[in-house]
């Protein structure tokens, strides 16, 4: 089998003899896919952009390169799903008040469809069968030692990206993905894109759980490492009722298996909550909401461990305010991993300069978040950054750029079932 690396390239290289034998180029899809002068649009101009807006303003348009006579590479591709496939998402209703109960939409998995941002709190239940359109059998997990997570914003909503620059900053992730090899993925800002690159390049060893139905082109999804995480349950979509950006909990259980033969099942979740300051409000409901959720799965499902992460937009006193209550219950990753400064900002304009923007901002906006069952012992092993160095393949106006505008999160915890004590309740000075 080919390696990434060959792979990268002669995709690159595909790419380049394609773009010089077409035909003129179309200047109107230039002006389309990255306005002059170009950058990143503001996240509060998000929410006011209809679907149809951003599909034709937002991510590199599809080329020949993903026809289905275009070469195959030798990793295992994974087929678009085709319209048959399609199933109709039902319609949330636009009363404005949160139900007393969630309403439940069972729904198959299948393409993406795009609906009207929906006012009314829904609970989308999707399939066991993850969304890269293949069902794999689910064999015993390999016995771990450690759980490794991997949190990251992509960055799909980059304007100054055309397809050359996309599909590298796409397989630069799949590149650290497959160096690291994460039990779980935690990615956000995915579009139908960059989601096509990760899943041809990464579905040999990971399963893809994509958010049901997402009301813009862009969303969040969870990778999981089928040979180590063992998924019980079906995928759940959470549409926050405060959202005006199409954010929503993405979760599901599933269980590892310990070096010691014990069993641990774990929630896991992640979440692109509200941008911009604008939005504090909105998103504090939102981090309260998932913090609930955490909870929820310890104390009434039978979670042993629950995880939550994603770019949360957040900022220290917006936590205070979601952990109002002052319970310790929810551990931030990077303060239990000692606080290293290294690995602080995760949205660093000091360091990245993908989005060319004046002034130079830092803040922890990207996240993990742990709670744990009175039987589940977890030490933190590590936690740092990726995607600190500039992709190796493309050049935008003469400079490499960064895999995204935010570094990913890569963290990495002992996790132990304590042992119950048992009391021997025999006698042993009875002589009957």
């Amino acid at each position: 089998m080919s390696t990434l690396e060959d792979i990268r390239k002669a995709r690159h290289e595909l790419w380049l003899r394609q773009k010089a034998a077409s035909s003129a180029p179309d200047d109107d899809a230039d002006d389309d896919a990255a306005p002059k002068g170009g950058r990143k649009r503001p996240r509060d101009d998000i929410g006011a952009l209809s679907s149809s807006a951003m599909t034709s303003t937002i991510g590199p348009k599809r080329s020949s390169l993903f026809d289905s006579n275009s070469p195959q590479d030798s990793t295992k591709t994974c087929a678009l799903p085709s319209p048959e496939d399609e199933v109709s998402f039902l319609e949330a209703g636009t009363d404005e008040s949160a139900p007393s109960e969630w309403e439940v939409v069972r729904m198959a998995d299948g393409p993406r469809g795009r609906s009207a941002a929906a006012t009314k709190r829904v609970r989308v239940e999707g399939g066991s069968i993850a969304s890269n359109g293949r069902q794999h059998p689910q064999s015993d997990p390999s016995p771990i030692s450690t759980l490794k997570i991997l949190s990251w914003n992509v960055d799909g909503l980059d304007q100054h990206s055309d397809e050359t620059d996309m599909t590298a900053r796409a397989m630069t992730v799949a590149s650290h993905i497959v160096d690291e090899r994460p039990h779980v993925v935690l990615l956000q800002e995915l579009i139908d894109f960059n989601l096509t690159w990760l899943r041809r390049l990464l579905s040999e060893f990971y399963d893809f759980y994509i958010q049901s139905s997402p009301p813009l082109p862009y969303f969040v999804g969870i990778l999981i490492d089928r040979s180590a995480v063992a998924i019980r349950g079906p995928l759940v979509t959470d549409n926050f009722a405060t959202t005006k950006m199409g954010r929503a909990l993405l979760s599901l259980n599933g269980e590892v298996r310990l070096t010691t033969g014990d069993r641990v099942k774990v929630h896991i979740a992640t979440a692109h909550l509200e941008s911009t300051k604008a939005f504090a409000r909105p998103r504090v409901e939102q981090l309260k909401e998932s913090f609930t959720d955490m909870r929820r799965s310890v104390a009434q499902n039978g979670s042993h461990l629950a995880i939550f992460g994603g770019d949360l937009n957040i900022r220290d006193e917006e936590v205070r305010q979601a952990l109002s209550d002052e319970r310790a219950d929810i551990l931030d990753a990077w303060e239990a991993s000692g606080r290293p400064k290294e690995s602080e900002f995760t949205w660093d304009m000091r360091k990245n300069d993908n989005l060319g923007i004046k002034g130079k901002p830092k803040a922890r906006f990207d996240r993990v978040y742990l709670t744990n069952s009175k039987d589940m012992k977890v030490s933190p092993q590590s936690f740092r950054l990726t995607g600190t160095e500039r992709c190796d393949m493309d050049e935008v106006k003469g400079k490499k750029r960064f895999p995204s505008d935010h570094f990913g999160i890569q963290f990495e915890l002992k996790v132990e079932l304590r042992k119950k004590e048992v009391i021997d309740l025999s006698d042993d000075d009875d002589d009957d």
